[in-house]
């Protein structure tokens, strides 16, 4: 299950037919050379590989939240041994941060299509 569908509320049957739809049209728009009903959109299996799973990854880099951060210590510390580093807390003011939710997201933009592509 992605992180967005454990976000949102379950779809009625209806619904999920009316995403299907729109997940078909939307396939037929970006790639109209590939086609939908033949299985060529799931010839590679992307969707239902692990290609984008971060099973087993590790993530070693340190964090530092930004109030805890001066100018001096990021060059002493990260800067100058050229040490990644994750600053958090940077955006916890923007208004984006309350405004940016998924359901606000999917109810501006649901309808809109995209492409989207594997490089």
């Amino acid at each position: 299950m992605s992180e967005l569908a454990a976000i949102l509320p379950p779809l009625s049957a209806e619904d999920d037919d009316w995403v299907q739809h729109k997940i078909r049209s939307a396939k037929r728009s970006a790639r109209s050379e590939l086609s939908v009903t033949k299985g060529e959109w799931q010839k590679h299996q992307y969707a239902k590989s692990d290609v984008l799973s971060i099973e087993g990854l590790r993530d070693d880099v340190p964090r530092i939240h930004v109030s805890d951060l001066t100018p001096e210590y990021f060059a002493t510390e990260f800067e100058g041994p050229r040490q990644p580093v994750v600053i958090t807390g940077a955006t916890d003011k923007w208004p984006a941060q309350q405004q940016w939710t998924p359901q606000a997201l999917l109810k501006q933009y649901g309808d809109h299509k995209f492409k989207v592509a594997l490089h």
